[in-house]
């Protein structure tokens, strides 16, 4: 569920000497300045080597995957392949809470909310050849991750829509999807109404951060194979060949009136539905849905 988050000291007057005693970090990182001999802003220091610690001159920051900082004090192992159930949440805040100064208190002003899922086929596969637009525009990055797998991403004021293969970046068997939203303004996390860590310990509050991410879900349109498509008529072959190229939605449509594009919408869509090309959505919505209510329940 929630994974990385970032929240900002904007008084750091209790942070810094909480950092800088060598009771709470062992190693501070700061910048070394040649000429005067040193040592400034900005401080670092790792919680457990997974959340980063950053003191600036005027506030302060923690920063990290949650998920991964639960697995590293639990198994000595940072990833975030596995299931994170409520319970884990609440114990990660609890501990967050024992190690650092008013940190379930601070202001959250980024967080991710994402789900790992079962696939019947490689999640890599189905991100390249399934995936086609979000709020009918193109991904804007595509990335392989070095060999590791497949990653689109589309890319808004507000917040980032992920979906790649987990399995494959963290080289583990079977066939692991993620679909994730990253918030990246405080403002699109407070109409939630969390604004600081504790506020992640209300399920009905994470059951509406849900309810969003189904929803930005369902913007996303994946698409069955299209290999063997037997279509009915010339009109029908003609019109699919126009919609199923993403390029379409991102400039030839561009120019049409909003009712026009949603005209145009509901014919890909139900040429869609005919077909049956709708199945992998049904099935990746269907999975999203009951994982969800697995965490939260445990």
């Amino acid at each position: 569920m929630i994974d990385f988050i970032k929240i900002q000291y904007t008084d750091k007057s209790k942070l810094e000497p909480f950092v800088m005693s060598e009771e709470n970090f062992d190693e501070v990182k700061g910048t070394f300045n040649f000429q005067t001999g040193e040592i400034g802003y900005p401080y670092k220091a790792k919680l457990d080597e997974t959340m980063d610690i950053k003191i600036c001159k005027k506030s302060g920051f923690v920063q990290n995957s949650i998920h991964k900082l639960y697995n590293q004090v639990n198994e000595k192992e940072q990833h975030n392949y596995n299931d994170f159930k409520y319970s884990n949440i609440v114990e990660v805040l609890d501990y967050m809470s024992s190690k650092l100064i008013d940190s379930t208190k601070i202001k959250i002003t980024n967080m991710e909310f994402g789900l790992n899922i079962r696939t019947d086929v490689p999640a890599e596969e189905l991100v390249e050849n399934n995936v086609f637009t979000f709020k009918d525009k193109n991904y804007n990055s595509n990335r392989e991750f070095g060999g590791k797998g497949k990653l689109k991403q589309f890319t808004y004021t507000d917040y980032l829509i992920k979906i790649y293969d987990k399995a494959k970046q963290y080289k583990r068997p079977g066939n692991i999807l993620r679909f994730e939203i990253k918030f990246i303004r405080a403002r699109s996390i407070n109409k939630f109404g969390i604004y600081c860590l504790d506020d992640l310990r209300d399920k009905e509050l994470l059951r509406d951060v849900f309810n969003h991410y189904l929803e930005k879900f369902d913007e996303l349109l994946i698409i069955d194979s299209q290999k063997n498509i037997s279509f009915d008529s010339e009109v029908h072959k003609t019109k699919w060949l126009k919609y199923s190229n993403p390029d379409y939605w991102e400039k030839e449509i561009s120019f049409y009136s909003r009712q026009t594009k949603m005209n145009h919408k509901n014919e890909f869509l139900a040429l869609i539905e005919h077909y049956g090309l709708n199945s992998t959505q049904e099935k990746v919505r269907n999975s999203l849905i009951e994982k969800f209510n697995f965490l939260i329940s445990n």
